[in-house]
């Protein structure tokens, strides 16, 4: 069994941001890659890992519990937990993800995506909550940590792109790029850009509240189209100096975007 020595770069720091099982995850998978936990080779048990970091057992089956499901570790009842061959290793991807909901669809598409390229592909998945996922990628490419994948917000992509954060959709497939760019509508394209980004999937829905005792009141029905939005508006104009609110200006940030775009897009 090989020894476990707590230097700096091996101390688990309660209070830090990151887990204390994903300390010490990452603690036994560089130790993994580095090769002083050899394949074939017995780690310490889950007691002298909790005895050696005093952590709880929790932190300790949890780390030991990814780091199998990832392939850097195997158990034999009975016998242990032991680093998985190099026959076994797999091209790991490292993925942050601001809600969990999302790791079994990523899970799914590294399965597919294994079966057909031949080469096993293993997500190492870690899960921020959206209010802390931009600080995170940013505090993780400082620290030369940088995902491989992230799960982003869209707004986030000129700065991401400004910062040189993202691989171009050119270089992951030329052709599609391509066609795609001949595509967009010329004032959406960045003319001192010659990379494409991000390709948008979908389309977002504004959907309007209205005063169902004003509507009843003026004996309106709620709009269903443009024109009788404005008839609508119109009407309610005469009482109420501004009949359509929106959020706006830099306080309401990307719900101000979010808001006005469809009427772009009329």
């Amino acid at each position: 069994m090989s020894g476990m020595c707590t230097d700096e770069r091996h101390t688990i720091i309660k209070g830090s941001s990151t887990p204390i099982y994903r300390q010490l995850k990452e603690i036994i998978r560089e130790k993994i890659e580095q090769g002083e936990f050899k394949p074939g080779e017995r780690i310490p048990t889950e007691y002298e890992l909790c005895e050696r970091f005093s952590i709880s057992r929790t932190s300790v089956r949890q780390a030991l519990a990814e780091l199998t499901q990832e392939g850097y570790l195997y158990r034999q009842q009975g016998s242990g937990t032991f680093v998985s061959s190099q026959e076994e290793a797999a091209v790991t991807v490292r993925v942050l993800l601001p809600e969990v909901h999302w790791a079994p669809s990523l899970r799914r598409a590294a399965n597919l995506a294994s079966a057909a390229g031949g080469t096993r592909i293993k997500l190492d998945v870690e899960v921020l909550g959206r209010p802390h996922l931009h600080a995170n990628i940013l505090s993780a490419v400082g620290r030369g940590r940088a995902p491989d994948l992230a799960l982003i917000d869209w707004p986030w992509v000129p700065e991401f792109a400004d910062l040189q954060f993202l691989t171009p959709l050119d270089r992951l497939d030329p052709e599609w790029a391509q066609r795609f760019k001949a595509d967009l509508f010329p004032a959406l394209v960045n003319p001192r850009s010659r990379y494409l980004y991000g390709a948008q999937p979908e389309a977002n829905v504004s959907v309007i509240w209205y005063r169902k005792d004003l509507f009843a009141a003026a004996e309106l029905a709620p709009p269903t189209t443009w024109d009788e939005l404005v008839r609508v508006c119109s009407r309610f104009k005469r009482d109420y100096t501004f009949p359509l609110v929106f959020a706006g200006g830099r306080a309401a940030g990307e719900t101000t975007t979010y808001q006005l775009l469809p009427f772009l897009w009329s």
